[in-house]
């Protein structure tokens, strides 16, 4: 799906127009199989290209159990918060370690968690905490998913409101399409072909998700 992200439909506007410039904490709330993940890994992609000086990392959190269940030492510094990235999550070496710990400290760092909902209850304490610990004591910037009925915590303790996704009409999916084939200089007659297969197939795969 393509998706646009609001605080209600209403307002909903294009991912890309929010990768422009960054909130220092977007929380993207939606129900299983609404395209979560593909819009974080959109944003994650819009970010690269609009801050290539900046270190974006896109983080599934189930992945990394082991790191939440052997971390003994209290997260309380942004030293601390940068080590346990580093080391537990990130599993960085030498060159690369050095190079995000400085980014780090100083606010260049983009953090895309997908998946708060997927962890395990006996995790969402400290995952939660990572969250709160990065947004009070560093300058950078932070996106999160997860479900509605896991949201209202966050948005308490962060102080911030949930975003929810809302997929193209036809007519903003066409363009879309359009637009992105544009770009391989294909003939007219061509162009609108290849563009009647690709709106037919999202539309196929639409209606199927939706009759689940």
């Amino acid at each position: 799906k393509i998706h646009e992200i609001g605080k209600n439909v209403k307002s909903a506007i294009p991912i890309e127009d929010y990768a422009k410039v960054p909130l220092k904490f977007l929380l993207i709330s939606d129900y299983a199989g609404h395209g979560k993940t593909v819009a974080l890994k959109n944003i994650s992609m819009q970010y690269k290209v609009n801050f290539p000086e900046k270190w974006i990392q896109f983080i599934d959190l189930k992945s990394h159990f082991d790191a939440y269940e052997g971390s003994k030492k209290e997260l309380l510094t942004l030293d601390d918060i940068s080590n346990f990235l580093v080391d537990k999550i990130l599993k960085l070496k030498d060159f690369e370690a050095e190079v995000f710990s400085g980014l780090f400290k100083t606010g260049n760092v983009i953090l895309i968690f997908d998946g708060v909902d997927e962890i395990s209850p006996a995790f969402n304490q400290f995952v939660s905490k990572l969250f709160k610990l990065i947004h009070d004591s560093s300058k950078n910037h932070q996106v999160v998913s997860t479900r509605p009925e896991c949201s209202k915590e966050l948005e308490s303790l962060l102080n911030v409101k949930a975003y929810k996704l809302k997929p193209f009409g036809q007519y903003k999916r066409r363009m879309f399409i359009e637009k992105c084939l544009s770009s391989q200089n294909l003939n007219e007659e061509k162009l609108k072909e290849r563009l009647d297969q690709v709106n037919d197939w999202v539309t196929k795969i639409s209606q199927g998700r939706s009759g689940r």
